[in-house]
């Protein structure tokens, strides 16, 4: 029998380690409003806005880490302040009320929207340069007391243009105009919009974003692995000096974080969208993938695959193959553990679920009838999140034929089923 472990953000989460979406907006927040002359204990950085958005993982971080003698670097975090302060994304992003993005599936979404705010955009700017009964002048105007048609669509839309700096505010109250870098002017009417130069600027903000992502998770995260308080590794990380995951054979992680490293022992991981790294001069040295899922075909037609992860995964030569060294004569139990089973994902969750299909499978017929796959979830709630988004992936007679034949099993994963199942 080969295990083979599968690994999302909620397997952090479980570490109590701040890897949420809002934990990283919350931290860059205030760091950005931090004057920093001196390194950073963690009273300094995280019981102010950290504290207020999530006081429960504020205090359960303390419970588990000696954060007492926690330092954050001067250098790193000011390194990171001067980024914050000429990145367009982090500028949209963290004027987002929080409800509104919660969790990196959010996050993603969120991108995705802002390319579709744009596009639709340039279709607007067209029709307005080819109207030839008047003339597009490059001001928007956001009051609707003025008596105009060129207006933003939204309050929303408006914040958007304006975070990524596609129009300018003007002195004029109301009045936005479109950046002179994005258009050609005769006059004061505008001919042509700059398009690839908009989605160019917003490409590059994006793959400096990721810089600021790693910096994030390396100079803050990660320092939190050798605080982790001995006294809590009986019964989470180990039971009578064995590891959680000394029986896996194989890991695969969505995550960018050495937890399983740091905290339990060397296993061959293959991290599907990257991991950090300590030093980089060159934004080409970063392979973390961070983008979207796929492209609606509007978005297709603008050739925005670059925002994508499968482009940026080719593009950055990430280990894209996954399951690609399965082996063939043997039975697998695959294990999802923090992973939210998101859409985002479907075509790593298709693949897995594949090996349990006779005609699909890598696996050699002997050994599929008990291959099974094995889902951790958290919570009641989180448990009908799982099964709702792999109900949208796989299919209800496949999901309800697997769970009949015990083949897809759900798992609370407490310290004790954690252990009694990834370990029999």
């Amino acid at each position: 029998m080969e295990k083979v472990l599968i690994i999302g953000n909620g397997f952090d989460l479980r570490h109590f380690l701040p890897t949420k979406y809002n934990h990283f907006i919350c931290i860059l927040r205030e760091i950005e409003s931090s004057n920093i002359v001196s390194d950073f204990n963690f009273e300094n950085l995280f019981s102010n806005q950290f504290q207020r958005y999530d006081s429960f993982f504020y205090e359960k971080i303390k419970e588990f880490y000696t954060v007492d003698d926690l330092k954050f670097k001067k250098d790193d975090l000011n390194k990171i302040k001067t980024k914050l302060g000429q990145n367009l994304w982090y500028k949209h992003f963290k004027s987002i009320d929080d409800s509104h993005i919660e969790t990196w599936i959010d996050f993603e979404t969120e991108i995705n929207r802002v390319l579709e705010d744009i596009v639709n955009l340039f279709d607007k700017l067209d029709n307005k340069i080819k109207n030839s009964n008047s003339s597009f002048n490059g001001i928007y105007y956001y009051d609707y007391r003025y008596n105009s048609e060129d207006h933003f669509d939204s309050s929303l839309t408006r914040i958007l243009l304006t975070n990524l700096e596609i129009f300018l505010p003007s002195s004029d109250s109301g009045r936005f105009d479109l950046n002179d870098e994005y258009c050609f002017k005769i006059g004061n009417e505008v001919q042509i919009i700059h398009k690839n130069r908009i989605l160019n600027n917003l490409y590059y903000s994006l793959q400096e974003f990721t810089g600021i992502f790693n910096d994030y998770f390396y100079s803050i995260v990660s320092k939190f692995y050798e605080k982790f308080r001995e006294e809590k590794k009986d019964k989470f990380l180990k039971h009578h000096d064995i590891n959680l995951l000394d029986s896996i054979d194989k890991i695969y992680s969505f995550n960018y974080t050495k937890t399983v490293e740091k905290l339990y022992s060397n296993k061959e991981i293959d991290y599907l969208h990257g991991q950090v790294i300590e030093d980089w001069n060159d934004l080409d040295d970063l392979k973390i993938v961070l983008g979207v899922d796929d492209l609606d075909q509007n978005l297709k037609k603008h050739k925005l695959f670059n925002f994508t992860k499968y482009f940026q995964k080719l593009h950055k030569q990430t280990d894209f193959q996954f399951l690609h060294d399965i082996g063939e004569i043997s039975s697998h139990t695959f294990y999802f553990w923090g992973h939210s089973l998101d859409i985002s994902d479907k075509e790593y969750i298709r693949e897995v679920f594949d090996q349990l299909d006779q005609s699909k499978s890598k696996i050699f017929a002997p050994y599929i009838i008990d291959t099974k796959i094995i889902i951790f979830y958290h919570s009641i709630s989180s448990k009908a999140d799982l099964l709702n988004n792999l109900l949208s992936i796989i299919g209800k007679d496949e999901i309800e034929g697997l769970m009949k034949q015990k083949r897809l099993t759900f798992v609370q994963a407490t310290e004790d089923n954690l252990f009694n199942v990834i370990n029999n």
